[in-house]
């Protein structure tokens, strides 16, 4: 979890590997981070409520991994949200009411999970 002391961190792209384990809760750490692009790797386990800590978050892209679970109720917080890309995985349940509150939001891509 050293990455949470990059704070001035405003992209992260991981995109097209073979990285695997969970996502670090660090990341949410990172209030200035504007981009997560983790597409097209092998990233497991839930994405936490670590990520409602990002409120500068613009795009987050998680395409093409095995996450899964719930998604956290408080990614309505996230009120900067243009971009949220989550297909091909494996997360179950509904999308949280709270993403009602993305009025910025042009793009909201769920196809393929549970």
């Amino acid at each position: 979890d050293d990455i949470r002391h990059l704070v001035n961190l405003e992209t992260i792209v991981l995109e097209s590997n073979m990285f695997a384990g969970s996502l670090p809760e660090g990341l949410g750490d990172l209030h200035k981070a504007k981009e997560l692009e983790f597409k097209g790797n092998q990233f497991s386990g839930r994405i936490g409520e670590w990520i409602c800590g990002m409120q500068s978050l613009t795009d987050l892209d998680v395409e093409l991994n095995d996450l899964s679970g719930p998604l956290p109720e408080c990614l309505g917080n996230i009120t900067t949200m243009v971009s949220f890309d989550i297909k091909y995985n494996h997360f179950s349940g509904s999308l949280p009411d709270s993403i009602v509150a993305w009025a910025k939001a042009e793009k909201i891509q769920v196809a393929s999970n549970n």
